[in-house]
């Protein structure tokens, strides 16, 4: 009886290992050319369909209305934003994830915004990503300290 309780004990403490070391996204089954609620997604779903080589291809908003830059390259990898050509109104340099709440709609989503490193120091503003439709990637700015959207960006993805 001792050794089946052991036995219990230890097959059950090697289940709840597995089970907290298991990633529930399975991202083989994600169509990353086309994400239609990209903020309801986890982090790691987010972090892969951005990650990539972009065409900066339109900024909307603030005074300037809409911008649309000519062979305007950004790289986003893991851990920075690599821009070829100068990109005027966007995210440069280093950044990391913050959790925020964002509206959506209706809707308050939890969701992760591309923030910049040094945004207390430059006034920049992090970077929420909306859907990707066809390989097109809409995101708009977003602060962590209020809701006001200055910038809606628009990315298509580098082949």
């Amino acid at each position: 009886m001792k050794n089946l309780l052991k036995i219990t004990a230890i097959m059950l403490i090697m289940a709840g290992a597995f089970a907290c070391g298991k990633d529930d996204t399975d991202m083989s089954q994600i169509d990353f050319s086309n994400i239609e609620n990209l903020y309801a997604q986890p982090l790691p779903v987010i972090q892969k369909a951005v990650q990539g080589k972009w065409i900066f291809y339109s900024c909307c908003g603030g005074d300037a209305g809409c911008i649309y830059p000519e062979n305007n390259l950004i790289e986003f990898t893991s851990n920075e934003i690599i821009t070829d050509i100068g990109a005027a109104y966007h995210l440069d340099g280093k950044y990391s994830w913050k959790n925020k709440n964002v509206q959506i709609g209706e809707k308050v989503y939890s969701t992760y915004i591309l923030w910049p490193d040094e945004a207390d120091k430059t006034g920049q503003q992090g970077e929420v990503f909306i859907s990707i439709k066809n390989d097109t990637l809409y995101s708009r700015s977003y602060s962590l300290t209020s809701d006001y959207t200055v910038f809606v960006f628009t990315y298509v993805r580098q082949k």
